[in-house]
């Protein structure tokens, strides 16, 4: 089965469930992404390496991007398996990439006695 026709159907099931606009274009947007870029055709094709393949292409791209791609494969490789369109779930054995984790900027009370001597005229 081609992979694009895969993909219609889980959007086609996103809608049905109520899912908003947004998420059912986040899912087509990341699958189509992936689908054009990986160069598989099929649903067979979508197999951990194809996925590995494909996410390590992108050295480029910030960590929390490749994460953001990773969620929706996963979501999608989730399904297909659920489905039964695949016999091995593409992603069972594939780690998480991890993401950038963001800084928290902390102050100092030093760092706050002069905002409390501004004036508040």
């Amino acid at each position: 089965m081609l992979f694009m026709d895969v993909v219609g159907e889980i959007l086609e099931e996103q809608q049905y469930k109520g899912n908003s606009k947004a998420t059912v274009i986040y899912y087509r947007d990341r699958l189509t992404w992936y689908h054009t870029f990986s160069q598989i055709e099929t649903i067979e094709e979508f197999t951990e390496r194809s996925i590995r393949r494909w996410l390590m292409s992108y050295t480029d791209v910030a960590r929390n991007s490749l994460a953001n791609y990773d969620r929706a494969l996963r979501v999608f490789a989730n399904w297909v398996y659920r489905r039964g369109f695949v016999t091995k779930h593409p992603m069972a054995d594939l780690p998480k990439p991890k993401e950038q984790k963001t800084q928290l900027i902390t102050f100092s009370p030093d760092d706050i006695i002069p905002f409390s001597r501004i004036p508040t005229d």
